[in-house]
């Protein structure tokens, strides 16, 4: 099927139960400014109606986010509706029903058994907007603009269904390449909300290597681990292309296999891939990779520090003048610059 409702086929589907707390999504966890932000627009959305549209790079669970935003709603159902699963008139008879009339003159005709339908009172996710076919688009910006529909053979009704729609943050040229309508995007786009990568918010990464790692290990049947200040240091300063799917993989990977309660800084390094292979197959003697993981680790940190050395030896645990040395031999560029008071 194309939609689901709360895991089941939304002809399934039953009344919304009681609301229970949940658990943050991880996609929202995190102290930085940037996904504070974030947290505080997911509350903005759950507590308005209105279509929001979430974009986010690959590695995030956007059914969580949207999750949460529905949690944080009235009620109803929750619709999710894979806009990837299908194509052509297929997807667009899953979403809007199979009616032998398309449109009255005035307003979008619904069917009885569509996911729009289904998502009454409630709210749709619609993942992958942009691979939504160009007729369901034409449709969907015209339910958005009336924002009233005629459902079945019935007349005229709002549509009272929160539209979420997902994206990857290059969304614009997507546009640009007519795979989106650019006034269904502006429609959906009224509230919009954009998950900050890993990348660029190192701290947060600290946070959530550290829930992983204990989760990871309790998970495997063994004590909570923890992660050394160095081996923080170094996740922190990776690029994460695949987001928290990546950060997850490598945890579930490297946490049941390190020594002790403690995963440390060569834990990390030796399950850490070399740009462009999927596992560490490099030719050359030992001493050689150790030397290009040093280079490549120690700079990484000196980055994050921009540049500040002392900062930079407290993180990796060494003296300033060690910090110095091993620079030298590494061939990197660290100036000794005057300490200002």
């Amino acid at each position: 099927m194309a939609f689901t409702h709360a895991g089941r086929t939304a002809r399934q589907q039953e009344s919304a139960g009681p609301r229970t707390p949940a658990v943050e999504p991880r996609e929202l966890r995190g102290d930085s400014t940037a996904i504070r932000r974030v947290r505080a627009l997911v509350q903005r959305a759950g507590s308005v109606p209105g279509p929001v549209l979430i974009l986010a790079e690959r590695g995030f669970d956007v059914d969580a986010v949207a999750g949460e935003i529905h949690r944080l709603s009235p009620g109803g159902p929750f619709v999710r509706f894979a806009c990837e699963s299908m194509q052509g008139q297929a997807v667009e008879r899953a979403l809007f029903g199979d009616v032998a009339k398309r449109a009255s003159a005035s307003l979008e005709r619904v069917g009885d058994d569509s996911a729009l339908a289904s998502a009454r009172g409630g709210t749709i996710l619609l993942r992958s907007i942009v691979d939504l076919s160009a007729a369901a688009q034409v449709r969907l910006a015209r339910l958005l603009r009336d924002g009233e529909v005629r459902l079945g053979s019935g007349g005229p009704m709002r549509f009272d269904a929160r539209i979420v729609a997902a994206a990857e943050p290059s969304i614009e040229s997507e546009i640009r390449a007519g795979r989106l309508r650019q006034d269904l995007h502006r429609r959906l786009a009224a509230l919009t909300i954009v998950v900050p990568p890993l990348r660029e918010r190192p701290d947060d990464v600290r946070l959530l290597a550290a829930e992983i790692a204990a989760e990871v290990s309790v998970a495997a049947g063994g004590t909570q681990k923890q992660l050394t200040p160095a081996a923080l240091t170094l996740l922190a300063a990776l690029p994460w292309r695949e987001n928290l799917d990546e950060l997850r993989t490598l945890l579930a990977r490297v946490v049941p296999e390190s020594a002790g309660a403690i995963v440390r800084l060569e834990d990390i390094l030796a399950s850490l891939p070399f740009e462009g292979t999927p596992a560490i197959r490099a030719p050359g003697p030992l001493r050689e990779a150790r030397r290009r993981f040093e280079r490549e680790y120690i700079a990484a940190v000196l980055r994050h520090h921009g540049g500040r050395v002392p900062d930079a030896a407290v993180a990796l645990g060494i003296q300033r003048t060690n910090l110095y040395r091993k620079a030298r031999q590494l061939g990197l560029d660290v100036s000794r610059r005057p300490q200002q008071s």
